[in-house]
């Protein structure tokens, strides 16, 4: 699972190079909230890592005003959010077709504590008699 911290720089590890199929390709990140698949985050983010046939390294900025091809998306709304990277030739938020898809997963987007709902543990009951 990828998490997303709302305002902050984030470094995402995964493992994409090894299923890369073209040359020097820019990685695009597509995600989706779970709740309202029209909410949609596009962004390309470089490879940062220098050991890439161990590892890839990106990071994802959220911030009210992005820069796609900078690696920022402004995610608007906490919770799940479904993401697919794709492999693509040129520096493009252009959707390429389903063969470019290097990875699919679920990405978590949290915000200030303080915003999160949380059970309390009490139980409140009222007796009628």
């Amino acid at each position: 699972m990828v998490l997303i911290n709302k305002g902050e720089a984030n470094t995402v590890i995964m493992t994409l190079t090894e299923r890369v199929t073209i040359s020097n390709p820019y990685f695009l990140f597509v995600f989706r909230l779970r709740q309202s698949p029209s909410n949609e985050v596009k962004l390309l983010a470089a490879n940062e890592s220098t050991v890439t046939v161990r590892y890839d390294k990106f990071t994802i900025t959220d911030t009210a005003t992005p820069n796609a091809l900078n690696g920022e998306g402004n995610f608007t709304i906490t919770g799940e959010w479904e993401y697919i990277v794709y492999q693509v030739a040129t520096a493009t938020l252009t959707i390429p077709s389903d063969s470019n898809i290097l990875e699919r997963g679920i990405a978590k987007v949290v915000g200030d504590e303080s915003t999160i709902a949380a059970y309390n543990n009490t139980l409140n009951v009222t007796v009628y008699e």
